[in-house]
């Protein structure tokens, strides 16, 4: 019986029509001074930490604790990926120049706002060799694996690899294939790795 290495890539996908972000939003105020009448924000207001194009949304003001009750998608976005940030900026809120919001509203997208976005992948551990840290301009951990006569490795490239948190991305990686190897159920590498840092694909290459 084969125990895996659970891996959980991150993929973009799209964000569709009538998703609320609502559960996503981890920054921004609102002016309950302004409630009750939503804003409507086109994609070409709204800046993205990635490659994502197209969302647009409406945001109204909570009329009692000057949050926000509802932020909707009201145009597809396609391209995010899980950890992107999206950002509203206040002067957004328009209203006959008053601001409906008092701070930009910061929003990281998670696998629940997309169709599709999260992918769960099974790397078998039964030939099990080492980890094989690549440089951060690889963005990318290699788990070798032990087969006689041939090379075998899967190779994972990672979002948010950088030169300080590499060597901890590369032994997040083994400390998830060590105790996957010794444990009777399946382990999931994601929560081993820090903070930013997410699978983004996997590669088995054989040579």
């Amino acid at each position: 019986m084969s125990i895996y290495l659970k891996i959980n890539t991150d993929l973009s996908g799209p964000i569709p029509v009538g998703r609320s972000l609502l559960n996503s939003h981890n920054a921004g105020t609102g002016d309950p001074t302004t409630f009750g009448t939503a804003v409507s924000v086109p994609a070409g207001s709204i800046t993205t930490s990635g490659s994502g194009t197209g969302l647009a949304l409406s945001i109204r003001v909570d009329a009692f604790f000057g949050g926000f009750d509802v932020i909707d998608v009201t145009a597809e976005g396609n391209g995010y990926k899980v950890g992107d940030t999206v950002t509203i900026p206040v002067s957004a809120s328009g209203g006959a120049g008053e601001s409906q919001w008092g701070s930009d509203i910061i929003i990281t997208i998670r696998a629940e706002d997309m169709d599709g976005g999260q992918l769960t992948l099974n790397v078998p551990l039964d030939d099990y060799g080492c980890v094989d840290p690549q440089s951060s301009s690889d963005e990318s951990v290699d788990i070798d694996l032990l087969q006689p006569g041939r090379q075998a490795r899967y190779s994972i490239t990672f979002n948010g690899i950088t030169s300080s948190n590499e060597q901890l991305t590369a032994a997040a990686v083994s400390a998830a294939c060590r105790d996957a190897i010794q444990s009777t159920s399946d382990v999931v590498l994601n929560p081993y790795l820090p903070a930013g840092v997410t699978p983004g694909q996997v590669v088995y290459e054989l040579s």
